[in-house]
């Protein structure tokens, strides 16, 4: 779940995602994101991409990220990974994403096109959650392994 701008969005077991304008009556969006089997809904997040629009992006088991405009809910891309996306962050000024799974490793991605642009190795399971550094500088990806890591994602090795 997550709350912003007067938003709520959350997540489901079965690949839901159902929004919320928190000043409206009733629900503003609900569907199923995916048919597939691995269908749930890990992750959700409310990000301002670099123009000022406000987005919706989803983490899934699908192995899929999914972003939405919130004005109609439109899905406007979907990236797509070797493995169950566990968690999504965004960085504060909306052009790097960060992408956790079902992998030791945590990507690093741009937010337009899903396009990696590094990678975080060192950890020795599977990543579930990360914050990023106001100032946009420092990702710290939560792990499995019971370690959170503090990466300078200016200088990645």
């Amino acid at each position: 779940m997550a709350v912003k701008e007067n938003l709520l969005v959350a997540g489901g077991f079965l690949g839901e995602l159902i929004c919320k304008h928190m000043k409206q009556p009733g629900v503003a969006f609900c569907s199923k994101l995916t048919t597939d089997e691995n269908a749930i809904t890990n992750a959700v997040d409310i990000f301002q991409n670099p123009t000022g629009s406000m987005r919706v992006m989803t983490a899934n088991d699908d192995a899929q990220v999914r972003v939405f405009e919130i004005e109609k809910f439109a899905c406007l891309n979907r990236f797509s990974f070797g493995w169950s996306v566990n968690n999504t962050s965004v960085s504060p000024d909306g052009k790097l994403l960060a992408v956790l799974g079902d992998s030791a490793d945590c990507l690093i991605a741009e937010t337009q096109s899903g396009k990696a642009v590094g990678g975080l190795k060192g950890h020795l399971d599977y990543c579930f959650s990360s914050d990023w550094h106001p100032d946009g500088r420092i990702l710290a990806p939560g792990n499995q392994d019971t370690t959170c890591r503090l990466w300078d994602i200016r200088n990645l090795s």
